[in-house]
C-alpha cells in the first residue's frame, strides 16, 4: 500500500511538472548563467533521420525546465553541505569570497599564445615601444593549500622568457580586496594605482586624477552564477571626470554608443559590460585634453575594460583591440602602425587558456 501511494504521488508530481512546463512560455535568456537558452528545435525529416532533433530536444528540455535555477541552487547546497565537497563546478567559497580553480598550467596553450603575441609584435614598426603586463586571477592571492592553483611564477617566467617586449609587473600592488567577491574581475574604483604603474613604466607622466565615483547598483558576478548560493552582493561602481565625459569614442560593434560607459548594460546578462561596452573587438578613443601627445594601442581582455578608462587622460588617442574576437590579420587593416606605444594587458585566465583568434 505504501509503495502504491508513493508511486501515485510521484506520478502526480511528474505530471504536474510536465503540464506546467508545457504551459509556461519558454525563456530566451538565462541571466544567472549569462547565456541564451535553447529554444524548441525545428522538426523535419532530415533532423529526425540524423538524430539531431533528439539531441537538441534533450538540450531544450534541460534549458527550459521550470525552477531550473532553484534546482541548481539545491545542487550547490547539497554539494557543499551534505557531501562536504570543497568546490562545485570548480567554484569554491573562502572567507565569503568566491574563487574558481584554474588548474593545471597548460604549456601548450601558453606556447600558442606567446607565438600569437610575438607574431603581432613582429608586424610593428621598429620605432614602436612594446610593453606587456600580466593580471593575476584571484587564486593568485590564496594562502590555503586546500585548493589547487597555478604556479604563477612559472607562468610569468614562460612569458618573460619569450615575449619581445618590456614586462611591467603589477602583482605586488594588487590584493584580493581589489577584486569583486562574486566575480573574477577587479574593481575599477581600486585600480587607479595600477594605471599609475602602467603609465609611468611606459615613459609617460602620471598625474593623479580626481574622479567622481558613481554607484550603479548591486552586482552578483559570474562565480555566483555558477553556484547560486547566498553571497554578499558586490557594488558596481564606475569612475568619471571631465576628460572621460568629453572624449570621442567609437565602437566597431556598436556605432550608436558614444560614451566610455554603457550604463544600459547593467540590466543585461553581464552587468560588468558597462565598462567599454563589454566584449567588443575594436574601440578607438580620441582625447583632446590629454596630458601628452602620445598614442597607445592596447591589446586586452575583459579586465582591460575597466582599467582603460583610467588611462585615457594620459593619451591623445587609444586604440583598444581584443584578439579573442578579432583575427590578427584584420588588425593591420584597422590600425596604421607609426610610432604608437603598445601594451599587451592580459589576465592569467586568458594567458593559460586558448581563446585568441
Amino acid at each position: 500500500m505504501k509503495d502504491k501511494v508513493l508511486t501515485i504521488l510521484f506520478t502526480i508530481y511528474i505530471t504536474i511538472f510536465m503540464v506546467i512546463n508545457i504551459i509556461v512560455h519558454d525563456k530566451d535568456i538565462s541571466y544567472t548563467e549569462r547565456r541564451r537558452l535553447t529554444t524548441f528545435p525545428k522538426v523535419n525529416i532530415n533532423s529526425i533521420l540524423d538524430a539531431s532533433f533528439f539531441n537538441k530536444i534533450d538540450k531544450y528540455v534541460s534549458d527550459q525546465f521550470i525552477l531550473r535555477d532553484e534546482y541548481r541552487s539545491l545542487k550547490s547546497f547539497v554539494a557543499f553541505n551534505i557531501f562536504k565537497n570543497t568546490d562545485n563546478n570548480k567554484v569554491f567559497i573562502l572567507d565569503n569570497n568566491a574563487y574558481k580553480i584554474e588548474y593545471p598550467l597548460k604549456e601548450s596553450n601558453i606556447d600558442k599564445n606567446i607565438n600569437k603575441i610575438n607574431s603581432i609584435i613582429n608586424s610593428f614598426n621598429k620605432e614602436m615601444n612594446v610593453y606587456y603586463s600580466i593580471i593575476p586571477d584571484k587564486s593568485y592571492f590564496l594562502n590555503s593549500d586546500k585548493y589547487l592553483k597555478l604556479d604563477y611564477d612559472y607562468l610569468i617566467k614562460l612569458y618573460n622568457d619569450s615575449i619581445n617586449g618590456k614586462y611591467i609587473d603589477i602583482t605586488a600592488k594588487l590584493t584580493i580586496e581589489d577584486y569583486y567577491k562574486t566575480d573574477p574581475h577587479w574593481r575599477e574604483e581600486n585600480i587607479d594605482k595600477i594605471a599609475n604603474i602602467l603609465v609611468s613604466n611606459m615613459n609617460n607622466k602620471y598625474i593623479k586624477q580626481e574622479y567622481k565615483e558613481t554607484f550603479i547598483g548591486k552586482f552578483l558576478g559570474s562565480y555566483y552564477n555558477e553556484i547560486l548560493i547566498n553571497l554578499e552582493e558586490d557594488d558596481l561602481v564606475y569612475l568619471s571626470n571631465e576628460i572621460l565625459d568629453n572624449v570621442k569614442i567609437s565602437y566597431l560593434e556598436n556605432e550608436k554608443l558614444s560614451t566610455v560607459y554603457n550604463i544600459n548594460n547593467y540590466n543585461s546578462i553581464d552587468p560588468y559590460s558597462i565598462y567599454l561596452d563589454g566584449a567588443t573587438s575594436f574601440v578607438e578613443i580620441e582625447n583632446n585634453k590629454s596630458i601628452s601627445n602620445k598614442e597607445l594601442i592596447i591589446f586586452r581582455d575583459s579586465y582591460g575594460s575597466s582599467i582603460v578608462p583610467l588611462m585615457i587622460p594620459y593619451y591623445k588617442k587609444l586604440t583598444i583591440v581584443d584578439i579573442r574576437y578579432m583575427k590578427s590579420d584584420l588588425i593591420s587593416s584597422k590600425i596604421n602602425y607609426e610610432d604608437q606605444d603598445v601594451l599587451f594587458l592580459y589576465s592569467t585566465l586568458i594567458l593559460n587558456g586558448n581563446s585568441f583568434k
